[in-house]
């Protein structure tokens, strides 16, 4: 469902640039939340108190699938699941759970894989790290996206390639008939993944 509606979302901007898309989404988060931007600021200047916090520093690519909550919809550390700190970018705390016996390759309620929601989010140490430690870089959600599919609809380059090298097939089409490379915006990607 969350991969279908960010398509269906994308292919009813038409024309519009990523740039104006970006703009529009940031007016709105503004106008829903006009603290939004100090309560979710991400930096890379840790001290050694913070060493548990992401070091990922959020850049054009949006993490689109999933908005946070309000903060009572916040979890306890205690309380986080695996996935929790995929989508934070903890690589430290998904350790911990996956050397307890967790199975990397789980899936959640959506079909989705911790690998499908680090390449949502953009968060290339999390990727490597799932990929180094035997993630199945083409497995398909509910709705029959790859990781791959995943990275390209966000426009995060890098792991586009580090999933082509591992073995990432451009080939797989979702549920709608969609590969990789008809939903990805640039260019540059589209190229890569046509090749």
């Amino acid at each position: 469902m969350i991969g279908k509606a960010k398509w269906d979302s994308w292919k009813k901007l038409g024309d519009m640039s990523k740039q104006e898309a970006l703009e529009r989404y940031i007016q709105e988060l503004f106008e829903t939340d006009p603290e939004w931007e100090a309560k979710y600021a991400v930096t890379d200047d840790l001290t050694p108190k913070e060493t548990d916090k992401p070091t990922h520093k959020q850049t054009m690519g949006l993490a689109v699938s999933t908005l946070r909550g309000n903060e009572d919809d916040i979890i306890s550390d205690a309380n986080k699941s695996v996935f929790d700190w995929c989508k934070e970018g903890n690589v430290k705390r998904m350790d911990v759970l996956l050397n307890k016996g967790e199975n990397i390759n789980a899936k959640d309620e959506q079909g989705m894989t911790l690998l499908h929601w680090a390449c949502d989010r953009g968060h290339e140490e999390v990727v490597t790290y799932l990929i180094k430690n035997k993630a199945e870089v083409n497995t398909q959600d509910a709705d029959g996206q790859t990781p791959l599919h995943y990275a390209a609809t966000c426009d995060f380059l890098v792991i586009v390639k580090e999933l082509l090298q591992c073995g990432g097939d451009c080939t797989i089409t979702d549920s709608d008939g969609c590969r990789p490379a008809d939903v990805a915006e640039s260019s540059e990607l589209k190229e890569l993944l046509n090749t």
